[in-house]
């Protein structure tokens, strides 16, 4: 795809599916809402550097949905037995994962109705709004059991492109609400780049023993060398072995970073402090890409009993009630 003259806003097609080509700030974006509200491409200064990875088709996604774009992950990560209740209601989720596991929610494959979509030339600023309803897409309700509105702003400009997740309870009872991005970036993300050239920053502090499941057992272990290489300033080369952990976060420090050494040139995703957690993933370490998933909750936290919702990280919307956090991610 050729980048465009900046600003503009197109509507396309991708891959058969209806998609928005957004161009703003010098970034550009394309958006796929039948497809979890996905952002499934973003670069800079036309396509110099190439930020997230783009899945090659539709299938692709289809297949592998975790692996490209920003999926949108409610609830994230793991739920034990895909189920847990909350003041009253019981939350079913698919159990899609071995020994009746649910993994990374119900959002990111879905279909998201467009609300918004144009462009200010003015300040050189464009904005994407979309929504998905419990009582309004089709069979979310029989796994969220109450009128839940989710909304998803991106704001493309100078700054990068912003993230605002906007949760709205109309329902009777309390919501438990966390959230997380599977966000996969390119490595290495500059045009005739190496991955040897690109160093990872993640702030993080400590990592969870996790059992047969995956599902952490509250017992922390002190980082290895190469997580005291993430969680140091000068960072660590992402595809020099696979990684797959769970981290707490460092609420001071809200950012990760990934660099170009050569070039000078970072990608910086800044978070808002309810993001108490990350998970780093690069699959096999042979595909080019790393995972960085700022997450809000502690794994299958609507489960745990030893501690409070607050100390887990579960927001708890009232009826009435609304919650929102930013996400941002741009080129420095």
């Amino acid at each position: 795809m050729e980048s465009m003259e900046y600003t503009q806003l197109q509507n396309i097609k991708w891959d058969g599916h209806d998609a928005i080509r957004l161009a703003a700030g010098g970034y550009e974006m394309v958006f796929v809402p039948d497809m979890g509200a996905n952002v499934i491409s973003l670069s800079y200064n036309f396509g110099e550097y190439d930020i997230i990875r783009t899945p090659p088709t539709a299938d692709h996604l289809i297949n592998d949905p975790f692996a490209y774009g920003i999926p949108i992950l409610y609830p994230p990560n793991r739920i034990r037995y895909g189920t847990f209740t909350y003041d009253g209601l019981t939350y079913k989720f698919p159990q899609n994962y071995p020994n009746q596991v649910h993994i990374h929610g119900i959002l990111y494959n879905r279909a998201w109705n467009l609300v918004e979509a144009h462009v200010d030339e003015t300040t050189d600023t464009g904005t994407i709004v979309a929504e998905c309803r419990t009582v309004d897409s089709p069979g979310l309700f029989e796994y969220i059991p109450q009128d839940i509105l989710f909304r998803i702003t991106y704001t493309l400009n100078k700054d990068g492109l912003k993230q605002t997740f906007y949760v709205e309870n109309f329902g009777k009872h309390s919501f438990p609400f966390g959230i997380s991005y599977h966000t996969a970036f390119n490595i290495p993300f500059r045009k005739g780049g190496a991955a040897e050239e690109v160093r990872l920053h993640v702030p993080i502090e400590e990592k969870f023993e996790l059992d047969q499941d995956m599902f952490p057992m509250l017992q922390k272990a002190g980082l290895d060398d190469k997580e005291k290489m993430i969680a140091d300033p000068s960072g660590w080369p992402p595809l020099s072995c696979p990684i797959d952990c769970f981290y707490t976060g460092i609420p001071s420090k809200n950012h990760a970073v990934i660099k170009d050494v050569v070039s000078g040139k970072s990608i910086i995703y800044q978070v808002d402090n309810p993001y108490n957690y990350w998970i780093i993933w690069n699959k096999t370490s042979k595909e080019g890409f790393v995972c960085i998933e700022p997450q809000t909750w502690m794994v299958d936290a609507p489960n745990i009993t030893e501690l409070s919702p607050l100390e887990l990280g579960v927001v708890l919307i009232g009826p009435g009630a609304s919650y929102a956090l930013d996400t941002r991610i741009y080129l420095k």
